[in-house]
């Protein structure tokens, strides 16, 4: 696993408790399919971006629905 890829699921793991998230099944399911609302997933957006001093766009926001989404996007 890459360590863009662990970074993102331990933050996902931190801002949704309880996720069960398997990283290589999972990169491409859709939050939605993994049970995240989009609150959680703004909680966990909002840690990628001060991980990696980021600031999404409305657009980006919507366009990042997985965590592969993601990885591409701070990768």
């Amino acid at each position: 696993m890459s360590d863009t890829l662990n970074s993102v699921v331990a933050i996902i793991r931190e801002a949704v408790p309880g996720a069960e998230i398997n990283p290589e099944a999972d990169g491409d399911r859709s939050f939605k399919e993994l049970g995240i609302d989009s609150l959680d997933k703004m909680s966990l957006l909002l840690g990628i971006q001060e991980k990696w001093n980021l600031e999404f766009t409305e657009q980006e926001i919507a366009e990042l629905n997985s965590i592969n989404d993601i990885c591409r996007k701070v990768g």
